[in-house]
Parts: structure tokens; sequence; C-alpha cells
């Protein structure tokens, strides 16, 4: 997780999943997602923004 140095408020999350299926299917849609976002969720003062994306090159 990496901070914003102009906007403190803001964070960066880098995970890296072998798939967007393996994010969306075998963890967005388990208890384990459910159990992380209700430990995690309060800090949020909006709800995350998720994107995909693929190494180029």
């Amino acid at each position: 997780m990496t901070r914003g140095i102009e906007s403190a408020n803001w964070f960066v999350l880098l995970v890296e999943w072998d798939s967007v299926a393996a994010h969306n299917t075998n963890f967005r849609q388990t208890d384990r997602f459910v159990a992380w976002r209700a430990a995690i969720g309060p800090f949020f003062a909006h709800p995350p923004h998720v994107e995909h994306f693929t190494d180029v090159g």
C-alpha cells in the first residue's frame, strides 16, 4: 500500500491476482471478502475505486 504525497488521504493498494476471475469469483464472492471488507471498510471515506490491469510488454 502506498500513500499519496500531495493528497495524503489517497492510498493505492496493489494486489496481484492470477486473473480477473480469481479476484471477482474466487475472492469477492466468498466469506473471505466479507470478513476483509468488515475489517477494513470502516477506514474508507468512500467505497474504493477498483480497476484491473495487465502487464505491458
